[in-house]
């Protein structure tokens, strides 16, 4: 090992003993694998002959099986001998460290990427450097014939960070703008335009689906998404109930934004649970999620609807809506440079002549509520979730959508002295949820303590 000093002239350093476990542990990823197995003498001849470090026997076999006990996976053979003194020892030998990737595994993704017409020379001969060093200086041997790639191949240098951006689309459920280019007689790179001389671009949609990628004009936005799943699981909750029942059955509370393009780029989404519909007129899907885009995202829109009015008195004086508001108002001061998008859902979607639903008829349609529920939270993809279903009464209605009707268990907190208000619990199909009383049963101080510690949940999942 050689240093400089000042002087620019070379300076022989002998390592520290401290850094043999460290050397040896090179020694056998360079020289060793189970085809060429090392003994304590000749992991020592290496240790002098490449670290200039004199290591005995005694010492490489505890370095060893210090590693061995730090987690490293290497293998050895025991024999046992009669020594000298005429007691039996146990001799270690053929030390090897096991590969992550046999050369063989090594060997498909090195022909993988030089089989790739996508990845740049440089990117792909670096990658393939970094394949090889995950072996031995053996494996060397058994790639030296592959041939070079031409380096005049069409070279994308964006590619792993085109790639980075698709993948996190992928996992939010983003959307992503493209720039269509093509070649100039220049040989460079220019934005396409199309008949009127505008730059061509799309916004797409990214979906990860068994590995694959699916990207193109013919996905569809959140809202378009929520209509289909409607239109196919919405005639579910008359099919099991007689034509007087299903008669009695208000329409379902259906989503739709105002804009779902914020919705997809928002940093947060956030959904709450509670507040029936109780009674929204009856109508086609497209219809009946307009009414809640406008009850919800306009509601002076909605009071100039027929079926509005019943409304107005219950948006502006119910407990729920008001803090609700309290709560975007304070998830806002929390986090305010991001974009949030707010989701009110029930976990019940219909109402019975304009009450809850009877028992019987509540369970009769339990597997359509449920897949309607796990449907919107699928599409959607909300970062949190917040109940205000009531006391432990309601945990059936959770339970029978995120838990297949078995029971969860609570984390109570304490709330103004009481236990039972408030609680965070984990669902299988989600994570963390919060649960809370409905906002008519809080007192005030209540309501202000939960809405903090929902503000701060959010604030975490956005950190996240």
């Amino acid at each position: 090992m050689y240093n400089r000093n000042r002087g620019d002239e070379a300076m022989y350093t002998v390592p520290p003993k401290k850094t043999s476990i460290l050397n040896i542990l090179d020694i056998l990823r360079k020289y060793s694998d189970e085809n060429h197995r090392l003994s304590a003498k000749e992991i020592g001849d290496y240790m002098e002959r490449e670290y200039s470090q004199k290591v005995d026997r005694k010492s490489v076999k505890r370095n060893l099986l210090n590693l061995i006990e730090f987690g490293y996976d290497i293998e050895y053979t025991e024999t046992v001998r009669i020594n000298k003194t005429g007691e039996e020892e146990t001799i270690y030998t053929d030390w090897y460290l096991v590969r992550d990737f046999s050369d063989a595994e090594l060997r498909l993704l090195i022909d993988g990427l030089l089989f790739s017409k996508h990845i740049p020379y440089n990117q792909c001969k670096d990658l393939i450097n970094k394949l090889k060093g995950l072996s031995n200086k053996y494996f060397d041997a058994k790639v030296k014939h592959i041939r070079n790639l031409p380096e005049n191949m069409p070279a994308n240098k964006q590619l792993f960070l085109t790639i980075e951006v698709l993948d996190e689309a992928i996992s939010k459920g983003r959307q992503v703008s493209f720039t269509y280019n093509e070649f100039g007689t220049d040989k460079k790179l220019h934005p396409r335009r199309n008949s009127e001389g505008d730059v061509r671009e799309s916004e797409e949609r990214c979906y990860g689906n068994s590995g694959e990628i699916w990207g193109g004009h013919t996905m569809k936005s959140i809202n378009q998404q929520l209509a289909e799943l409607y239109q196919n699981l919405v005639g579910e909750f008359t099919t099991k109930l007689s034509p007087e029942v299903g008669e009695a059955l208000s329409s379902p509370l259906l989503i739709k934004f105002a804009d779902d393009s914020k919705t997809e780029a928002a940093d947060l989404r956030v959904m709450f649970f509670g507040q029936e519909t109780l009674g929204w007129e009856k109508g086609p899907v497209d219809e009946i999620m307009d009414v809640y885009r406008d009850f919800f995202n306009d509601f002076e829109e909605f009071l100039q609807l027929p079926y509005g009015n019943c409304w107005q008195k219950q948006k502006s004086s119910s407990p729920f809506w008001r803090v609700l508001e309290q709560m975007k108002m304070t998830i806002c001061e929390r986090l305010p440079r991001s974009q949030i998008s707010y989701i009110w859902n029930n976990i019940v979607k219909v109402c019975f002549n304009g009450h809850k639903l009877p028992s019987g008829v509540y369970y009769a349609l339990r597997d359509a509520n449920r897949k309607l529920i796990l449907g919107e939270i699928e599409v959607i993809k909300p970062d949190v979730l917040v109940f205000f279903t009531g006391g432990k009464g309601d945990d059936y209605k959770i339970s029978d959508v995120f838990c297949n009707s078995e029971r969860f268990d609570r984390t109570p907190i304490e709330v103004d002295g009481n236990y039972r208000a408030f609680a965070k619990t984990f669902l299988p199909v989600f994570g963390d949820v919060y649960i809370s009383y409905h906002p008519r049963a809080l007192s005030r101080l209540a309501r202000s303590f939960i809405i903090d510690a929902i503000a701060e949940q959010c604030a975490a999942v956005s950190v996240r």
